[in-house]
This record gives C-alpha cells, structure tokens and sequence, in this order.
C-alpha cells in the first residue's frame, strides 16, 4: 500500500516535458525508456575529441530546443554525465563562446533527434520567445555552424514583391519587414547603405552592419 502511494506521487510530480518524452517514445516504439538513446551509448563506439571549437552552431542548436518547449535540464539528462545544466546554459546565453568538439557533436545529434518535434508550452519556452530566441524553422536548410550564416526571416519573403522593391516599383501589396530586410540583401552588392536604407526602408544603421558582414564575408571568402 505504501509503495502505491509513493508511486503515485511521483507520478503526480511529473513535469510536462517529462510527459512530452514519454510520449515520443511510445510512439516510437521505445516505451521501456522514457528518453531517447543516451550520448554515452554513442560516445562509446567513438574516440574521445579534444580541442575547443566556436560555440555558434551549439548555441543556435540548443535555443532552437528550448523555444520548442524542452527545458535547460531536459537536455542535459540526454547528455548524462557528458555536460550539464549549467553548461548547456552557459552556452545558450553566451557566456561562453567556445566548446569542445565532443559537445558540439553531442548537442548536434540531440538537435536532430528532437528538433522535428511539435513545440509544447513550457516557462522555458516563452522565457526563449521572450529573449528573441529563434526556433528550427528559422535555420532550416542553412548552416548552423558557421557564424556568418543570418537566419530566416519570420515568413518567407514574395518574390514579386521583392522584386519591385528592388526595381524602385510601387510593390503589388504593402511590404512586409522580411521582404524589406530580403530586397536589402540583394542590394548589398551594388548599394551603398544609405543607398540600401532609402529604396527598402530598412533603417540606415541595420544597413550599414549589414554591408560591413557581407563586405567581411566576401573578404574572407576570396582570402587563399
């Protein structure tokens, strides 16, 4: 009888998130194990990678897995003994910039174990809404490691009305930001900022940071 009890207020104790794993996992056929494969289980048919890389890739990654509902702790129970809270928190905040190969690989495969997952309501996921961090639909299709990569903007932008801007025409419906910030882009190349910010409308200054990436970019890009 006692054991019932006990049973029954851990049960009552679960989190949500905790309910959201379970639920994956039955539908994966996996409902022995409330949480997906551990990394260690992994990490032992691998060599062990040393060294420190740039942290960008990691921290998008992880950002991306809190906005959809996934809590600091939830994360760091699939590493296991590989990292903890307080890591994966450092990183996503930007308190430190760097991590070591062996993270990043981890947070990758967690990334995309759990980033194709509907978004659930947590205080976790609107604290990440709130700070202006970006979720995976915002990076799908581009490279998360590299730092000059800029992510999507919040809807697609229309081709046509792009276009009209750029061409200096009156578009066919109002423009939107994203397709204002998109005709930007394209004029980079050929624009001088002040130029960019008077035929899209984009601020002058969020211009000018724009041309001095891409002026950056293509520099290091030509470098041998």
């Amino acid at each position: 009888m006692g054991s019932s009890l006990r049973q029954q207020d851990d049960l009552e104790r679960a989190t949500h998130s905790t309910v959201q794993l379970l639920r994956l996992n039955c539908h994966m056929g996996t409902a022995l194990d409330p949480r997906p494969q551990r990394r260690e289980d992994c990490a032992m048919t691998r060599p062990i990678l040393r060294g420190n890389v740039d942290a960008t890739g990691t921290q998008r990654r992880i950002r991306a897995l809190v906005v959809l509902g996934w809590t600091m702790q939830d994360l760091a129970d699939q590493c296991s003994d590989v990292m903890s809270r307080r890591t994966l928190s450092a990183i996503a905040s930007g308190t430190r910039l760097t991590c070591t190969i062996a993270t990043r690989r981890i947070v990758a495969q967690l990334y995309e174990e759990m980033s194709t997952l509907p978004p659930f309501e947590t205080i976790s996921r609107q604290r990440a809404l709130n700070r202006g961090w970006l979720g995976p639909e915002r990076w799908t299709g581009l490279e998360m490691d590299d730092p000059w990569v800029t992510p999507w903007p919040e809807a697609r932008p229309r081709p046509d009305v792009v276009a009209a801007i750029v061409a200096r025409q009156a578009p066919p419906e109002v423009p939107t930001r994203a397709e204002r910030e998109a005709a930007a882009w394209s004029l980079l190349d050929t624009h001088g900022a002040r130029q960019i910010g008077r035929i899209t409308g984009v601020p002058e200054v969020l211009a000018v940071r724009w041309r001095a990436d891409w002026l950056k970019r293509n520099r290091r890009s030509s470098t041998p």
